[in-house]
């Protein structure tokens, strides 16, 4: 009798520990590979996401899977330039502040005008601390996702685009611009895309 009572409560200690225990998913990537740094606070119901990092760094495939796994809003920075700066970017040249400035305005009123109720996904360079203040970014509400990504992997990968205005002769002026964020999720932009995207999903499950 005594034996049987012992398994008994070891099972149900079990029990217990598994229900309490996250997803296998959410485990992974808390104690693995993609995750490099974490924010030092986690907005606790976002309405806005913004992915960001250097040109070639997977911030669109990784914010539309992630909208895809939250049912968000998705939103490409990309989409939202006007035709000078699409040009200027063809040819190699970089954007100075001047020209990103009413770009950064459209994509804050887009976050703006996102809820809990309809997020939004933001997948933009957001280079410099100032442009990411400019998107309200990080924020209580606003989570931030950064992906690092070594030089020759995103020379490799704009190196391989066709049908994109951004190649690799801007990656020197990207990375010179490029001021790493202190309050943000940081990943290892280099793992799976899929992997990732389970990664932020877990992070944030009430986006």
């Amino acid at each position: 009798n005594e034996l049987r009572r012992s398994l008994s409560d070891a099972r149900g200690m079990l029990r217990c520990a598994r229900a309490m225990s996250p997803p296998s998913d959410v485990v992974s990537c808390v104690l693995e590979r993609p995750i490099l740094a974490r924010p030092t606070f986690e907005p606790a119901r976002p309405r806005a996401l913004v992915v960001m990092g250097p040109a070639g760094a997977g911030k669109t495939l990784l914010g539309r899977r992630v909208a895809e796994l939250r049912g968000a809003h998705f939103v490409d920075a990309d989409d939202h330039h006007d035709e000078t700066a699409i040009a200027l970017m063809t040819r190699g040249q970089p954007l100075d502040d001047a020209l990103r400035a009413p770009w950064l305005a459209r994509l804050r009123a887009l976050l703006d005008a996102a809820t809990v109720a309809h997020s939004v996904v933001l997948a933009c360079s957001a280079l410099k601390a100032a442009y990411r203040h400019a998107l309200g970014a990080p924020s209580a509400d606003v989570g931030l996702v950064y992906l690092r990504v070594p030089r020759s992997e995103l020379e490799r990968r704009l190196g391989s685009r066709r049908d994109h205005f951004v190649g690799p002769a801007l990656v020197d002026s990207q990375l010179a611009t490029l001021e790493e964020p202190e309050d943000a999720l940081v990943l290892d932009g280099t793992a799976a895309p899929e992997e990732l995207a389970r990664c932020v999903a877990a992070f944030w499950p009430n986006l």
